[in-house]
């Protein structure tokens, strides 16, 4: 669809012509009053896509994960306009309690458990696939932090189906972006290990990050991030290349799907807490995963 914007320079020219006809006609040797419409104001961009046609499920409210549907409407899930993008505004209340966890927090969106069907097929990734993966982070300066002290505070996993913690994931850590992997490949283990560590970064700015991710339970695994933190130092690779396993095995002792989740999932904290996610994009290319996020072919990090 098109969305047509007008500028100042194009409609000056027309309403002085419109006022001049009007100024000149005549109805029965009267003037006609009639005014000219005013041009419209400049339209909104056009609507995201909805909900189901994005994620194929959310979890929220001390809940279990839920297909969504045409008609899914999640209470702390909501699609805002925020600094010039589309974005999902992920919420945790207070009381929040997991359902699997009664000591921690969770809201998420996630294209597994459960998963489902796409027109364009299913969206979890498998061994031997090879993806760049783009998201824009908004982190409310509002927004308590999590620590180092078991204060766990997940903000994007990368997540094989089934129980247990993620193969990949980022948490948010004294004031700190950390990306971690899998402790062990074992199916429904929990533990992380920290791989990088982000300086402090800003609040209530959009953070640009952009995963490389090869997806394996061998050492031919690798995992890369860059990105732009806000921080005035411009897009750059923010964490080196982690080569080494980057998947966990399944129930069956197979190599695991894994799936994107977007959110909060947290110890518990006693204070609502809203995040915002926009443009998150997973696909074989690097270049179009750049221009998700606006980065100039002449930036692009080696």
């Amino acid at each position: 669809m098109w969305h047509v914007r007008w500028s100042a320079a194009a409609v000056l020219p027309l309403i002085l012509f419109v006022a001049v006809v009007a100024l000149l006609s005549h109805t029965d040797g009267r003037q006609d009053r009639r005014r000219a419409a005013a041009p419209r104001p400049l339209e909104d961009p056009a609507p995201p896509a909805p909900l189901h046609e994005e994620w194929a499920s959310y979890i929220e409210a001390g809940k279990r994960g839920q297909i969504t549907t045409p008609t899914s409407a999640p209470s702390r899930i909501r699609r805002v306009f925020l600094a010039g993008r589309h974005a999902y505004a992920i919420t945790v209340r207070a009381g929040d309690r997991d359902a699997q966890n009664s000591t921690a927090q969770r809201t998420e969106l996630a294209q597994g458990n459960p998963s489902k069907a796409f027109a364009d097929g299913d969206r979890r990734m498998r061994a031997s696939e090879e993806r760049w993966i783009a998201e824009r982070i908004w982190i409310p300066a509002s927004a308590p932090t999590g620590d180092r002290n078991y204060r766990f505070y997940g903000i994007n996993q990368f997540k094989t189906d089934g129980s247990g913690g993620p193969a990949v994931g980022l948490s948010f850590e004294d004031d700190r972006l950390i990306v971690d992997r899998a402790s062990a490949q074992d199916y429904g283990s929990t533990g992380q290990t920290d791989l990088w560590s982000s300086p402090v970064v800003p609040r209530d700015r959009w953070l640009k990050l952009l995963w490389h991710i090869r997806w394996s339970t061998g050492s031919d695994g690798l995992i890369e991030l860059f990105g732009d933190l806000a921080d005035g130092r411009g897009y750059r690779q923010l964490m080196p290349r982690h080569s080494g396993w980057t998947l966990k095995y399944d129930a069956s002792g197979n190599p695991g799907a894994v799936h994107p989740r977007i959110g909060i999932y947290r110890r518990a904290i006693d204070v609502d807490t809203t995040i915002f996610f926009a443009d998150y994009s997973v696909g074989p290319s690097r270049t179009a995963a750049e221009a998700t996020l606006d980065i100039p072919a002449a930036a692009t990090a080696p």
